[in-house]
């Protein structure tokens, strides 16, 4: 970019680059109070207009990245700290919500959906992965099912890292309450994939973690990377149909599959953020669930029933909270 002709026709050319290995940030979005004045998407290259540097300050949001917000006299060059060390940016996780109809496939006793469920909370999932950095793709969008080969054929021409099939049923557990992954036999990244993924979804909920199990189905076995299979407490309690037709705990599920993954990428950071919405003192009138909590204008969760949102794995150090 030619710093001089930009500078004549009033803007300014702004290099983004990654705080710790000072590579260059794609896909970035320079916004001024709610309205984007750069939309960076697919270029490293970004011209800013100077009436926009000097109307108050920008906020600066990039995939995988921190958001920042700068003002006055702003340098040609800015960092961005990657959420999570960086270690799910470039990552591509494809998500296969189990489709079909009919019973097999999960049907409540009041008649939610597992195939309804899965796609939602795949949404969110993808939602988390790409903040993060990583690229997803889903199986599907709509109600419409693919073969077996089909989902086959779409991962392994994404050159997906993990495969994750989400699969809400309706059969019975004969172990309560749980949290059940299964992998190919045999596959110890799989194994971990499994382990990972269902422990911390299983923390999220507040139960008791199981062993992974072994299950050949043809996308664990054909899939040319770790492939796992998250299947959560069962359609067939109501209570837990209940709570599965409320967007607030499809994306607490989502948000624990999404912690599982970053385990299973080396992401440890041990940082909770517990927050809670109400009045003091209690006021009946004062509904404490449906708030939206937002961390660092990135995460989102909504309150439970009882106005608890529950963060985990957020790096250490302080944070911007929003309710809405």
């Amino acid at each position: 970019i030619d710093r001089t002709s930009t500078e004549s026709v009033g803007f300014r050319a702004i290099t983004l680059v990654d705080k710790n290995d000072r590579s260059s940030i794609r896909d970035a979005v320079f916004e001024t109070g709610n309205m984007p004045v750069v939309d960076g998407t697919g270029t490293t290259a970004y011209l800013v207009p100077e009436s926009a540097l000097g109307a108050g300050g920008i906020r600066i949001t990039a995939p995988g990245y921190r958001p920042i917000e700068v003002a006055g006299d702003i340098p040609d060059t800015l960092s961005l700290t990657p959420w999570f060390g960086g270690k799910l940016i470039g990552a591509r996780i494809f998500i296969n919500p189990e489709g079909g109809f009919g019973s097999e496939f999960g049907i409540g006793n009041l008649g939610l959906s597992g195939p309804h469920v899965n796609l939602h909370v795949a949404r969110y999932l993808a939602e988390y992965l790409r903040a993060a950095g990583a690229e997803v793709r889903l199986a599907r969008a709509t109600e419409e099912t693919l073969s077996d080969r089909d989902i086959v054929t779409l991962t392994n021409q994404f050159r997906a890292n993990r495969y994750i099939e989400i699969r809400h049923r309706s059969a019975p557990s004969d172990t309560g309450r749980s949290v059940t992954t299964h992998f190919f036999p045999g596959s110890q990244k799989g194994h971990a994939a499994a382990t990972d993924i269902g422990d911390a979804l299983s923390r999220s909920l507040g139960i008791n973690p199981s062993f992974p199990i072994e299950t050949v189905t043809y996308p664990l076995q054909q899939t040319a990377c770790p492939a796992i299979i998250v299947e959560p407490p069962s359609l067939a309690d109501t209570d837990e149909e209940l709570r599965l037709s409320e967007p607030w705990y499809q994306r607490v599920q989502a948000y624990g599959i999404f912690c599982g993954i970053l385990a299973n990428f080396g992401v440890d950071d041990a940082a909770s953020l517990r927050v809670g919405v109400g009045s003091e003192p209690p006021d009946p009138s004062v509904a404490p669930a449906n708030w939206l909590v937002t961390i660092d204008s990135t995460w989102r969760l909504l309150v439970s029933n009882d106005g608890v949102a529950t963060f985990d794995l957020l790096p250490p150090g302080d944070h911007r909270v929003v309710l809405q």
